[in-house]
């Protein structure tokens, strides 16, 4: 199995700096499921890798030819088949060196590629006769202070008169909202009850039909009796905060936020101020954006946008780096449910010194990432995997990762992509990381049609400088890894750990935190759990799960109690702008849910710079690492463990009733802590270590 990322292809946009080009699904790899590329195999203290007769020590134990390939560091060495393998057979051959005396382990090198029953109830007819209906029922506005973005209502009803023998067990209260269906929204209250309070923090301003009916019991049967007459209100709040959404035409002097819905209005006419900074520029409009005279560009403020309406005021503030030409389309950095990467940066746009290693397909050249790339390495070691013809290298460069025998396959440039979410510069110019202050270390361990777990484990020991026999003049703080296996495979564990297991734990032992994307396993069709999905599923990293634009799990991403925090990662089927599915492909680029970084224009081999839209876990991923290395340029001594305490602990809530929020918590824990906070993280740094 190759390698291949972890994200589904985006669309077609065009921008002053360059085009963003269309992208198909592609997998990438052409090797059959289940099959091995050769064995990792550990010798014992003082035995040679080399035999006698100049074969891999062992091999005459197994009926293929099996030579030695290369060192990968902690006494791991891989051997290598001359042909694919079956994942059984190689099983077998691994449990046959084993047994060698010389050897300490062995295991098999996979192929790795990037990223209801019904219940039924029978219905007892009884001869109850229903009881009469409610009297002098009154729904009101009961809006209060201490709760004033959530709409309120108080329902009260005089008991029925006739209940034809039987004795009242309670009441039933329905609902309906405008011309909508009726719900029951309180099904077993009380027989004392007289009155009830509803709260509904997201339909202020909507119209809401009430009917009350009584519940009488005879014997051991029940019987709901009839409806009360209709009554309705339309409850008020005070409007919820506004979200802020960039500039209208790139124009910094032009702050736009989302157009609130009725609800989010509090139901009540509102009028929204904006303010920047301590230059007291104000406008105020009943619109979603309006003009602040004065402004200056490539000067960074503090933009504060204010609903008002008769039950309230409610306000929001981001601290804006407005100097990046697309930064109004980095939704994922200040909305909502981003990052809060904005106020995040007023403690600093991460240090020089923190090094994010992106283990991925390599690097192309990009001015948005120049400035901040450290000479990486080049671990993609087998000729089926290598387009560009060389051989474990200080060349990490992609050279592009088409399949060299499909005339119609295209090149991913996803390591490009990934790190420009992690460290793109801040330089008045493209798209901004979330640290883009930190070093980027790539290390092409990628290629043509995928690569190994070998090549893997090579590049997790070197990037944390742990390669005696190739040193790492900067080893990373971070390590981003936005692939995973297409076959379910376990990690290992510390009785009996993979190859990978050890590269992982001896990286995290050594004060390197691991970031790895959960995987695009997930469909209505086919749900996986992020359990199954190597190497995300190794103990000691930091898992990372998809949100959309709307603060829920996106629809592919992989779930379960193993992802420990989730990330925006992008959703197509979600609109900025409000637009529904099916009139995505006339939106305008900003209006996409897709995260922008940088890419490249060539279709196979390198060439200009550009930008895309894209989206999956392996988009995910680095923005937790940028979070990480936010956190580690204010607290360099922080473990990998105080890590994941940080971003868990200050995490910002899903979407209130969104499967990620119902679960968070619970023994079935979908999507981690929460989203990752930049802000929150920093803050939380600094106060508690």
């Amino acid at each position: 199995m190759g390698l291949k990322s972890w994200f589904a292809r985006a669309a077609v946009i065009a921008l002053a700096a360059g085009f963003i080009a269309a992208l198909p699904s592609q997998a990438l790899s052409s090797h059959a499921q289940g099959s091995a590329t050769g064995l990792i195999v550990k010798y014992r203290p003082g035995v040679s890798a080399v035999a006698a007769n100049g074969s891999a020590t062992g091999s005459n134990f197994v009926p293929e030819t099996l030579s030695l390939r290369r060192y990968l560091g902690l006494g791991l060495y891989s051997l290598v088949f001359d042909h694919a393998v079956s994942a059984a057979s190689a099983e077998g051959y691994a449990q046959r060196i084993a047994a060698d005396p010389r050897v300490e382990s062995a295991s098999v090198d996979h192929f790795l590629q990037e990223s209801a029953a019904s219940l039924k109830q029978r219905v007892l007819v009884t001869a109850i006769k229903p009881a009469s209906a409610p009297t002098s029922v009154k729904v009101v506005d009961a809006w209060t202070v201490s709760s004033k973005t959530a709409a309120k209502v108080k329902l009260t009803w005089v008991a029925p008169k006739t209940l034809y023998g039987a004795k009242l067990s309670g009441f039933q209260v329905d609902r309906k909202v405008g011309t909508g269906a009726w719900t029951t929204v309180a099904k077993t209250l009380p027989a004392a009850a007289r009155s009830v309070v509803f709260g509904y923090p997201n339909e202020a301003g909507y119209k809401m039909y009430f009917r009350v009916r009584a519940v009488t019991k005879l014997g051991t049967v029940t019987r709901a009796g009839t409806n009360s007459a209709l009554v309705s209100v339309t409850p008020t709040a005070m409007p919820k905060q506004p979200v802020f959404a960039g500039y209208v035409a790139n124009d910094i002097r032009r702050p736009q936020w989302l157009v609130q819905s009725v609800s989010e209005r509090g139901g009540l006419p509102t009028t929204y101020t904006a303010s920047a900074g301590a230059q007291n520029l104000t406008c105020t409009t009943a619109a979603n954006n309006c003009t602040l005279s004065g402004m200056q560009s490539r000067v960074d403020y503090t933009i504060t946008i204010t609903a008002m309406n008769a039950r309230g005021t409610s306000t929001t503030e981001t601290a804006l780096t407005p100097g990046d030409s697309y930064f109004n389309q980095q939704w994922y950095l200040y909305t909502k449910y981003g990052i809060n990467a904005p106020k995040a940066w007023a403690s600093g746009k991460g240090s020089s010194s923190v090094v994010v290693a992106v283990l991925d397909t390599g690097i192309t050249l990009h001015s948005d990432l120049n400035p901040n790339v450290l000479l990486g390495y080049d671990f993609v070691s087998s000729g089926s995997f290598d387009s560009n013809g060389d051989i474990r290298d200080n060349d990490p460069s992609d050279p592009g990762d088409y399949k060299r025998n499909d005339a119609n396959s295209t090149s991913s440039w996803h390591g490009t992509h990934v790190a420009g979410l992690v460290a793109a510069t801040a330089n008045n110019a493209g798209v901004i990381g979330v640290a883009p202050g930190v070093s980027i270390l790539p290390v092409r361990i990628m290629g043509a049609s995928g690569g190994s777990q070998s090549d893997l484990v090579a590049g997790i020991i070197w990037a944390a400088g742990l390669n005696e026999a190739l040193p790492n003049i900067n080893p990373a703080k971070v390590i981003n890894i936005s692939m995973g296996s297409a076959a379910d495979l376990p990690c290992g564990t510390a009785e009996n750990p993979s190859p990978t297991y050890t590269a992982i734990q001896e990286a995290v032992a050594h004060g390197v935190t691991v970031v790895i994307s959960a995987g695009n396993g997930d469909s209505s069709n086919e749900p996986k759990t992020a359990a199954t999905s190597f190497p995300g599923n190794c103990p000691g990293v930091i898992n990372v799960g998809a949100t959309g634009v709307e603060g829920a799990a996106a629809y592919y991403s992989n779930y379960g109690p193993v992802v420990d925090i989730s990330a925006p990662g992008g959703d197509y089927a979600e609109d900025l702008n409000g637009n529904p599915i099916g009139q995505l492909e006339g939106a305008t680029a900003d209006s996409r849910g897709m995260l922008l970084s940088t890419f490249n224009q060539g279709i196979r081999d390198p060439a200009a710079e550009t930008y895309v839209f894209d989206q999956g876990t392996s988009m995910a991923a680095p923005i937790v690492a940028g979070v990480v290395a936010l956190v580690l340029s204010v607290k360099p001594n922080l473990t990998p463990a105080q890590i994941l305490q940080v971003i868990q602990a200050s995490a910002r809530p899903f979407n209130p009733g969104s499967t990620c929020a119902i679960t968070r918590g619970t023994p079935n824990q979908r999507c981690g802590a929460g989203i990752v906070d930049a802000a929150a993280a920093v803050a939380y740094a600094k106060s508690h270590y």
